[in-house]
């Protein structure tokens, strides 16, 4: 096996997928923040041992 070649290759893939792609970068960490921060309320809830299971309403609020 030639590992030289196989590092080489393993760089190019990540250099291709991580750098040459921030425009989809961008796009996958807005839409995390688009739907991140909407939820916060509901899982603030659920990190407060609401029993039973909230129900999904109230979203976006932190203070109960």
């Amino acid at each position: 096996m030639d590992f030289g070649t196989m590092l080489d290759d393993a760089f190019a893939y990540t250099r291709l997928g991580v750098f040459e792609n921030t425009n989809r970068w961008l796009k996958l960490i807005l839409v995390i923040l688009c739907l991140g921060i909407p939820l916060n309320g509901y899982l603030m809830r659920i990190y407060r041992g609401i029993q039973p299971a909230p129900e999904v309403d109230k979203r976006g609020n932190f203070v109960l």
